[in-house]
C-alpha cells in the first residue's frame, strides 16, 4: 500500500479482492471500498489511527529518559520508511509544541549521530531499495546498481549523471549566469528581513545569527537577496557552485539539528536556520563580488562533506560537496549590488516553492 499525494488514502494493489490480506479487518471496521480489478481505494478512518499509533509510539520513545538511543532507532526507521511523511511530520508537531523541542536538542544531535554511524554500515544496504521505492527516487540518473551501494548513507549522497543536466546556455553559462545550487525547492527574496516576514519566521533569524556574529561576511551581504533551497528526501544531495568563483575557508556554526520541513521552518518560535549545524562560506566572483553559501544540516545524520579544498577556483556548475543523510537545505546570501535579475517570482511563501535542478539557470546579474 502507499499514499496518493496528501490525500490521506490508502492504494491497494491486487487481482482478487476476495484474497486480500486486510480484506476482512476493513470489512469488520465497516470500511466504505470501491474495489476494481489491481486496485481499492479505501476510507481514510483506519490509516489516520495507524499514523497516530505509529507516531505515538516514536514520541513516546523519544521523551522517555529510560528509552535508550539504540532502542529508538528501530522506531524511527520504520516512522521514517512510511509511505508517506505522515508519521514523522506528527512527531516533529509534538515535539515543537509550545517550545518543547529545546528539551530533547541534545537527544537529535546523539541519535543523528548514532543513525550516521549505523546508515553508513554495510548492514543498511537493505535499506536502499526500500528508500527508493518510499522517496519515489529517479534512478536513471544513479551511475550504477542500487545494490553496487554499500550502505543507505552511501546510496544517500550519491552522485548523478551530469550529462542528463546539461547547462540551459549552450556551450555553458555566461559569466553573469546564476545556476543552482542544487536540486530541490527554490524561494527567493530580495533580502533577509523579508525572507523572516514571509517563510524563515524563527524569532532569531537575522544575518548576525545566521553567520554566526561575523561582522566582515554581515557588511558583504546585507541588505541583498536570499537563495533557499531546500532538497527533498528523494533529490540529489550535492551541492554545486553557482558561479564561477574563487572558494573561502568553511567555518562551523550551530549546536541543534531541527527538522527542515517547510511547517517548522515557518515557525515563530523555531530558529531552524540559525540554530542548526551548518557550514558557512565566502565565495568570490569577479562580477558579482562576494557572496555566502550556507550548508544547513538537519536530523538524522545532517553532515556536510566537500569535495574540493578551500581557496581553490571552481567553475559554475562544479560539485562543492554534498549532505549525508538528513542535510537537505542551501542558503545563498548576495550583496546588494549589483542586481540580480531572478527568473522566479521573489517574496513569496513556502506555499510557492519551485522546483529546480542542477545547472538550471536561476538568476542572472
Amino acid at each position: 500500500h502507499g499514499f496518493k499525494g496528501r490525500q490521506d488514502i490508502i492504494y491497494v494493489r491486487g487481482d482478487d479482492w476476495e484474497e486480500f490480506p486486510g480484506r476482512q479487518v476493513l470489512e469488520d471496521e465497516e470500511v466504505p471500498i470501491h474495489f476494481q480489478k489491481y486496485s481499492a481505494w479505501v476510507s481514510s478512518t483506519l490509516l489516520r489511527h495507524e499514523v497516530q499509533k505509529q507516531a505515538t509510539q516514536v514520541y513516546r520513545a523519544l521523551v522517555d529518559e529510560a528509552v535508550t538511543d539504540e532502542q529508538v532507532i528501530p522506531l524511527l526507521e520504520d516512522a521514517i520508511f512510511a509511505p508517506s511523511d505522515a508519521v514523522m511530520r506528527l512527531v516533529y508537531d509534538w515535539l515543537y509544541h509550545e517550545g518543547r523541542q529545546d528539551l530533547f536538542a541534545d537527544r537529535f544531535v546523539r541519535l543523528s549521530r548514532l543513525v550516521g554511524t549505523l546508515w553508513s554500515r554495510p548492514e543498511s544496504q537493505h535499506l536502499v531499495a526500500r528508500f527508493v521505492e518510499i522517496m519515489g527516487v529517479d534512478t536513471s540518473e544513479i551511475t550504477r546498481p542500487i545494490q553496487d551501494f554499500g550502505s543507505l548513507n552511501e546510496f544517500f549522497y550519491r552522485p548523478v549523471d551530469l550529462t542528463q543536466r546539461p547547462f540551459e546556455e549552450m556551450g555553458g553559462p555566461k559569466p553573469g549566469t546564476v545556476t543552482s545550487p542544487g536540486d530541490g525547492l527554490v524561494l527567493v527574496y530580495s533580502n533577509a528581513e523579508t525572507a523572516k516576514r514571509c517563510f524563515l519566521k524563527g524569532k532569531r533569524f537575522n544575518l548576525a545569527n545566521l553567520l554566526d556574529h561575523n561582522s566582515e561576511q554581515i557588511s558583504l551581504v546585507e541588505g541583498g537577496p536570499v537563495v533557499v533551497v531546500r532538497l527533498q528526501p528523494h533529490n540529489i544531495h550535492r551541492f554545486y557552485a553557482p558561479l564561477d568563483s574563487t572558494m573561502g575557508e568553511p567555518v562551523l556554526a550551530g549546536t541543534h539539528l531541527h527538522t527542515v520541513k517547510s511547517h517548522i521552518v515557518g515557525r515563530d518560535d523555531v530558529n531552524v536556520f540559525t540554530d542548526n549545524i551548518r557550514q558557512i562560506v565566502t565565495f568570490r566572483n569577479s562580477t558579482l563580488g562576494t557572496y555566502i553559501l550556507v550548508a544547513i544540516g538537519a536530523p538524522l545524520i545532517g553532515a556536510v562533506r566537500w569535495s574540493v579544498e578551500p581557496n581553490c577556483s571552481v567553475g559554475n556548475g562544479e560539485e562543492l560537496g554534498y549532505f549525508e543523510y538528513g542535510g537537505s537545505t542551501v542558503l545563498l546570501l548576495f550583496p546588494p549590488q549589483p542586481s540580480i535579475d531572478w527568473k522566479f517570482p521573489i517574496d513569496r511563501g513556502h506555499e510557492d516553492e519551485l522546483e529546480v535542478q542542477i545547472h538550471q539557470t536561476i538568476g542572472t546579474i
